[in-house]
């Protein structure tokens, strides 16, 4: 990862608020499972949006649980953005621009999960988090990928939500758990566009993603 000025990025670095990009020169605690979190504080998440659905509906529980993840020692908190997008939560009845609307959110709930924390910590970074297409279909998708969409129409449904979360200003964006080489290929020509540091990260099954090819390709893309 190498560093961008950008949206996340405050000439200042103040931790949590725009700290600019982590350097990695030593490992960094990430947060944890964001549906165990919530479902160990009575929140269990359902239906297909999953954690994601928290953002309409219990936005205070996903600050607790960021928070948590804070007092644990964590030191990147990823959004609640991982299932976001127009299509998605078009189906429970928001417009393009509500759904953009949520997306940011994502970013302003663990950014006010940091604000809450005592004085004097560790800086934090926040993560947008993009889940693949897959994660919208449900069904087990985003475990096998090749979901027989061109490129064209992987950029039409990523491009809104990408755009959306970088506005809200995270510290970089993480390209998760992805299983279709196609799809990361996609948004890896998508992202310096946004001016934010980038991780991927891939799904595998043994020395190869989900889709059945080696890694190393899927390695090189990036």
């Amino acid at each position: 990862m190498t560093h961008r000025t950008g949206p996340g990025a405050s000439p200042g670095g103040a931790p949590g608020v725009g700290a600019g990009t982590p350097s990695f020169a030593v490992p960094l605690p990430l947060d944890g499972g964001l549906s165990a979190q919530l479902a160990a504080a009575g929140r269990e998440p359902h239906g297909e949006l999953w954690t994601a659905a928290a953002l309409l509906d219990a936005p205070e529980a996903l600050i607790a649980a960021h928070g948590a993840f804070l007092a644990a020692g964590a030191r990147i908190l990823l959004t609640a953005s991982y299932q976001a997008s127009r299509q998605g939560l078009a189906r429970r009845g928001l417009s393009a621009r509500e759904a953009d609307e949520a997306i940011a959110r994502s970013v302003r709930l663990a950014r006010a999960a940091v604000a809450a924390r005592p004085a004097g910590g560790e800086p934090v970074w926040v993560a947008g988090s993009i889940g693949p297409y897959g994660a919208v279909l449900g069904g087990g998708a985003e475990y096998r990928g090749r979901y027989g969409l061109g490129a064209g129409e992987l950029e039409r449904f990523h491009r809104p939500r990408l755009a959306a979360l970088a506005a809200a200003g995270p510290d970089l964006i993480a390209l998760e758990t992805l299983p279709d080489q196609d799809e990361g290929a996609v948004l890896l020509r998508m992202v310096p566009e946004l001016g934010l540091p980038v991780w991927v990260s891939w799904t595998i099954d043994g020395p190869r993603t989900r889709d059945g090819r080696p890694m190393e390709e899927a390695f090189a893309l990036a």
